[in-house]
């Protein structure tokens, strides 16, 4: 199981700041794992395609309008898309 896996299933149960504030250490190894993975995908697809630059998301979530007030999403995530032609 990757550290990606391990952080996530913890933050599940634990979606609180006290909780994230303590295992501050441990979102850092899994968000790099997670940000290596992304860029490997991206350098990947780059051979193939034009691509826009890569976008890696924030892991904390916007509660203003949502029904979901945990403060963290349960998982890492990043955007890319197909250069458009001028």
């Amino acid at each position: 199981m990757s550290q990606i896996d391990k952080f996530l299933k913890k933050l599940e149960k634990n979606n609180n700041r006290e909780w994230f504030t303590e295992h501050k250490v441990e979102f850092d190894t899994a968000k790099a794992e997670a940000d290596s993975i992304f860029n490997v995908i991206y350098q990947e697809l780059s051979k193939k395609e034009e691509l826009e630059p890569l976008k890696i998301y924030r892991i904390y979530r916007d509660v203003r309008f949502s029904h979901d007030k945990t403060p963290y999403k349960t998982h890492f995530s990043a955007q890319t898309g197909r250069k458009k032609p001028l």
